[in-house]
């Protein structure tokens, strides 16, 4: 599996590379220069994945890097700020580079697509709320998860599930994330729960 980490600078893409492979946080700000990756296996069910996760560098200059990456990719993590407008206002430009880079001869690739909206442990400096941010994704095809890499919050929940995604697409496995919709019981008086 390979997914990649893409977003403007300091939305906290080296941040979640290292808090998701080496539990580990740091306040220090390092620039990416190009383009750095960690690897793990990962176990779903019987099978075992050799996981490549792509930290890209945010800066314009770079931005034309990890073009070449997009089509093997499996995962495209979008990440942005909720305390700085606009990283999230840079969202569309970054799912214009996605679309525009991971067609697979002339055909749309079939990735997974996140948008991650990072640092919500700072509430009081937040200014992208969560109902915004859920309506873009949508807009953009795109699944949104919000994470808080200081504080470990979500990070490993939102790899797991692409991972999982992946996995699923991989084997023909239909969506097991929908609950099943009740349906009325013959009395037409309850319904029935699902799980």
């Amino acid at each position: 599996l390979s997914f990649i980490l893409i977003g403007d600078s300091t939305v906290g893409k080296t941040c979640f590379l290292l808090r998701y492979f080496k539990n580990q946080f740091s306040e220090v700000f390092l620039s990416t220069i190009g383009i750095d990756k960690e690897i793990k296996h990962v176990k779903v069910g019987n099978d075992t994945y050799k996981l490549t996760l792509w930290d890209t560098a945010g800066q314009e200059r770079f931005k034309c890097l990890p073009k070449k990456y997009y089509q093997n990719a499996d995962g495209v993590l979008l990440l942005f700020d909720v305390t700085n407008e606009e990283t999230f206002n840079n969202v569309t430009n970054w799912m214009k580079d996605v679309k525009e880079n991971s067609n697979k001869e002339g055909k749309q690739s079939d990735i997974a697509l996140y948008l991650i909206g990072n640092k919500i442990d700072k509430s009081d400096e937040r200014v992208i709320s969560k109902e915004l941010a859920e309506t873009q994704a949508k807009s953009l095809g795109m699944k949104y998860f919000e994470v808080s890499c200081k504080i470990n919050l979500n990070v490993t929940e939102v790899m797991a599930r692409m991972i999982m995604e992946c996995h699923m697409k991989a084997n023909h496995i239909e969506n097991c994330f929908k609950l099943a919709p009740t349906k009325s019981s013959a009395n037409g008086g309850e319904k029935k729960k699902g799980c």
